[in-house]
Formats: structure tokens, sequence, C-alpha cells
């Protein structure tokens, strides 16, 4: 096994929660990641049947229902597992991304992703499909004595 690393945590409700480990970091030659289930609140922790075929470094991880978790790694790759850790794929590819900054879910099926170049992702069938949200043309607030605009 291995031990010593960074772990992120996510949570679906207060009995639900996921936790990405980047073990070996500070005790083996050849860190990995884990995925671990709790729907006890914590108390206690199973690792999910397969990890994820990422490097460690994940930046970003949300559980927006019980055995649904997406996680945003490096590279631009959102990864996704709808069955607990059984399996896991990549939903989304963002060309030139160099990290996710947030994932997150204001719902079961509505989330948004937030990459380090400010492109920002929309999801409303709970993480599955991935859409860029565009600010073009948006004007944030007009003032007749200055021209925000510009």
């Amino acid at each position: 096994g291995g031990s010593g690393g960074p772990a992120t945590l996510a949570a679906s409700d207060q009995s639900h929660l996921v936790a990405i480990c980047d073990e070996g970091i500070y005790t083996s030659a050849t860190p990995f990641v884990r995925v671990y289930f709790s729907d006890d609140g914590g108390s206690t922790f199973d690792v999910a049947a397969t990890a994820p075929a990422i490097a460690p470094g994940a930046t970003s991880i949300a559980s927006p229902v019980p055995q649904v978790v997406v996680i945003g790694v490096n590279g631009g790759d959102l990864i996704g597992t709808f069955d607990d850790g059984a399996t896991w794929s990549v939903v989304h590819h963002q060309t030139n991304s160099d990290a996710w900054l947030q994932v997150g879910f204001t719902t079961a099926s509505q989330g948004v992703a937030v990459d380090a170049n400010g492109a920002m992702l929309m999801t409303f069938d709970g993480g599955h499909v991935w859409a860029p949200v565009s600010f073009s043309g948006l004007k944030l607030y007009q003032n007749p004595r200055h021209d925000w605009s510009g």
C-alpha cells in the first residue's frame, strides 16, 4: 500500500463523502491515486473498486449525489464516475487547459467547472456532458456618466 500525500474531499450530503488521495507522494518512487467513499459521514471509508487512470495532483473534485464524482485533473480533463467508482471515463477534455480551479454542483444535475485560463463549462445532466459558457457581448454595467464597456 501507499501512504503519505495530499487528499481532496467532497460531500454530496451529510452522510456521503468522497476522498481522492495522492498516495505514496512522500514514501514511494511511484505515487498513485486512490479514491475512497464514505456513507456514514466520514467515520469509515471504503476504497473504490477501481481508481481513475490519472496522475497525482487532481485539482478539484465534486460529488453532486452519492455514487457520482467528477474530478478536474491537470491537462484539461474532467474525469467522472457514475457508479460509485466501478468505472471512470473522461467526460470532457478542455484543449489548452493547464488545470481546473473549481468543479462544483449547485443541484444534482447542474454543475460548473472553471479552468486556470478562465474558461467556464456547465453541465445540466449531472456531469455526463459539459459545454462552454460564453460571455462575449455581455455588458455587465452601464452608467450614463461613464462607459465601462471599453
